[in-house]
C-alpha cells in the first residue's frame, strides 16, 4: 500500500534547507517553489529557513547506495530494480524562486501577504502556481537537502520551519496551534503538527 502524505502516514520527507538572497545567482540553476501565505511572511520576518515536502511517489525502501548517499537521494525498488528518486528542489547551490499568492494592476505587482488594507476586497488575488517568476521577489539559496521521516523533526527544526511564536509573561516562548483554537499555544514541534495537518491532512 503506497504510503500517504497526511501526518498519521509519517511519510518521507525532503527537507530543504536555505538561506533567502536579494535575487538569482548567474550560473546557478532556478526553481519554482509554492509557499502559502503565512509560510511567505515567516520568510519575510526571517523566521523560515527550512521547508518539508513529501516524496513523489513514496520509497517501499529506503537505501544507502554510495552513488547516491542516503541523505540526499533515496531509492525506491520496483520489480527488483532500485531507481533514484530525483528531488524536485535541486540540491545544495541552487535557486528557488518563491511563488506566492499575487496581483497585478497596471505595471505593478501585488502581493497578498503584505495585507495593505486600502486594497483589501477590491483586489482579485491570483493562486500561487500561476505566478510567473518576473512577479517573484523572494529568492532561496539551498544550503543542504536530506530524506528523513516526517514525525522525525526535531523542536530546533519546527521552529526553523516558520511556526508563529508568541510570548506570554511567565511563561516560554509557545507557538500557534493551526488547527484554530482560540487562545491555545503549543510547543514548536506541536505547532508544526498542527501546519502540516492543516495543509496536507
Amino acid at each position: 500500500m503506497e504510503i500517504g502524505k497526511s501526518w498519521d502516514d509519517n511519510p518521507w520527507v525532503w527537507v530543504v534547507k536555505f538561506s533567502r538572497i536579494p535575487g538569482p545567482l548567474k550560473g546557478k540553476k532556478e526553481r519554482p517553489i509554492l509557499l502559502s501565505t503565512p509560510m511567505v511572511e515567516a520568510i519575510l520576518e526571517g523566521r523560515k529557513t527550512q521547508t518539508r515536502r513529501a516524496l513523489k511517489p513514496q520509497p517501499d525502501l529506503m537505501v544507502d547506495d554510495p552513488a547516491h548517499p542516503l541523505k540526499h537521494v533515496p531509492c525506491i525498488f520496483k520489480k527488483g530494480m532500485a531507481a533514484s528518486i530525483p528531488c524536485p528542489y535541486g540540491q545544495a547551490g541552487d535557486i528557488l524562486w518563491v511563488r506566492e499568492s499575487w496581483a497585478v494592476t497596471g505595471t505593478e505587482y501585488m502581493y497578498k501577504v503584505d495585507k495593505q488594507p486600502h486594497i483589501q476586497g477590491i483586489i482579485k488575488w491570483k493562486p500561487s502556481i500561476f505566478m510567473p517568476k518576473k512577479a517573484s521577489r523572494i529568492w532561496l539559496h539551498v544550503e543542504d537537502i536530506r530524506v528523513e521521516r516526517l514525525q522525525d523533526i526535531s523542536e530546533a527544526d519546527a521552529k526553523s520551519e516558520g511556526v508563529e511564536p508568541v510570548k506570554l509573561p511567565g511563561y516560554s516562548t509557545l507557538y500557534r496551534d493551526y488547527r484554530g483554537t482560540p487562545g491555545h499555544w503549543v510547543f514548536a514541534g506541536a505547532s508544526f503538527r498542527t501546519l502540516w495537518i492543516s495543509l496536507n491532512g
